[in-house]
């Protein structure tokens, strides 16, 4: 997936580049996430190239990776919840625990969700990369 947007900081290797929302991003159900302050959001993205503030750039994304992010964000989070629920429906018959317990396992879900977008921002593998000046 290809992006193209205009460096706004650069830091060592790492770039922050700001990016305008796409003709597609209009229909997208997704879009209040991506792009929560209209349309542009700020992304930092790893150098290539030796880029300075206002340089109009091309991101490369990686192709699996927004939708993993999708799934862990959207899908996981009802996965764990209805584990849990189903489990300790499972063992106890009794909906009052079941449903306690299906949001106790989405707590703990989401809080892996943050040790592992603590662990993954410090990883280059799923940054964007700035692969050329337009």
């Amino acid at each position: 997936m290809e992006e193209t947007g205009k460096v706004i900081e650069v830091s060592g290797e790492f770039a922050v580049v700001e990016l305008t929302a796409k003709d597609m991003c209009a229909s997208c159900g997704a879009k209040r996430y991506c792009h929560p302050e209209g349309s542009k959001r700020h992304i930092t993205a790893l150098k290539e190239i030796d880029v300075k503030p206002g340089d109009m750039v091309r991101l490369d994304i990686q192709p699996g990776v927004p939708v993993l992010i999708s799934f862990v964000l959207f899908l996981a989070p009802i996965v764990a919840f209805f584990l849990g629920y189903s489990i300790v429906y499972l063992i106890a018959h009794i909906q009052k625990y079941a449903i306690i317990a299906g949001f106790g396992a989405l707590v703990v879900y989401l809080s892996f969700l943050r040790k592992l977008d603590e662990k993954l921002s410090q990883s280059s593998r799923f940054k964007p990369v700035i692969r050329e000046k337009l």
